[in-house]
């Protein structure tokens, strides 16, 4: 979480829940912080999610206009909290979606300071979901709520709405593992920590998804030793030539060129399978460059199945 919002802010793991995705992750934290028939304000648009079928509470819509970009402003907050007092609503908190769906912008820190700042007049929390954070350009960049929390230095000068600042995240957007239904509750406070890890029983992350995240790394080492290793096993046990990271001056190891232009979809077709069952078999034994036990000799096999059967057929990619 850290490394996709550069390193900008600080993240302690023990204030961290996982959860069955985002979805999940933001249901738990609505029971925790609002019961049923309480508000949360919800700028629009919004998607049009399952956010209050179980839980009870009521969305209001903070009104956002195309005419300033669809901007929050201090007004449209405040409109909004007056219509939910005008039902006779108790207003929890305000749930943002940063950046957007289905906008796709990124929220200014002018914005990110208005909703610090009317959280703090109206006593209320913050949920920023944040599941594209990693899925944005360099301009005009993202902005995570709590980066502009610790600019305003809330920690020490106003520990109360510190500790109303709640982050959902999830490695199905920026990863691309939308099926594995991993999503996480970040939040600095406590008491929200502990509940929100009692509830989570009721939407783990499933056994098998564990245990393939375990496995998913095929570098030995995070070094660029390993990842020349792993270009080499991947060069003469699949037959697939693709250029190691290190050669594009990549300054973290593990990553890989491919370049598919001038192949037939179907040369692409068996170069990605190739790639899936290599991927595949050897995240069931372990990383690349690791002893293989007897158990994993199954494997071996396989490996050598793969590099009879492919001979000299080399892939370029």
């Amino acid at each position: 979480m850290a490394k996709i919002r550069g390193n900008k802010v600080t993240f302690d793991p023990n204030n961290l829940v996982l959860a069955a995705g985002a979805t999940s992750a933001n249901e738990t934290l609505i029971f925790c912080l609002v019961d049923p028939g309480q508000a949360i304000l919800l700028p629009t648009p919004y998607y049009p999610g399952d956010l209050k079928w179980r839980t009870g509470v009521e969305i209001v819509p903070v009104h956002c206009w195309s005419s300033n970009g669809f901007r929050i402003t201090m007004s449209a907050l405040e409109d909004a909290y007056q219509s939910a007092q005008t039902f006779n609503l108790k207003v929890k908190g305000v749930l943002i979606t940063n950046p957007s769906n289905p906008l796709g912008t990124t929220m200014t820190r002018e914005e990110l300071n208005h909703l610090i700042t009317f959280a703090i007049a109206k006593n209320i929390h913050i949920i920023s979901d944040e599941v594209f954070a990693g899925t944005v350009f360099d301009s005009p960049g993202f902005i995570s709520i709590m980066g502009a929390a610790m600019d305003r230095r809330l920690e020490n000068e106003n520990p109360d709405l510190w500790n109303r600042i709640h982050i959902v995240y999830s490695l199905s957007k920026d990863l691309g593992l939308p099926g594995f239904r991993v999503g996480m509750i970040y939040s600095n406070n406590e008491t929200v920590v502990s509940a929100a890890t009692r509830m989570s029983s009721f939407g783990l992350v499933s056994s098998q998804t564990q245990y393939l995240l375990s496995n998913i790394h095929l570098l030995s080492s995070n070094t660029f030793e390993a990842e020349t290793k792993l270009w080499k096993t991947i060069l003469c046990e699949v037959g697939l030539n693709m250029t190691a990271g290190e050669s594009c001056h990549c300054s973290e190891p593990g990553w890989f060129r491919v370049c598919f232009a001038s192949m037939s979809q179907a040369t692409l077709q068996i170069a990605m399978r190739r790639l899936r069952d290599f991927a595949e078999r050897s995240s069931c034994s372990g990383r690349i460059g690791n002893k293989i036990s007897s158990q994993q000799q199954k494997n071996v096999e396989f490996k050598k199945e793969i590099a009879q059967q492919l001979g000299s057929q080399i892939i370029f990619i």
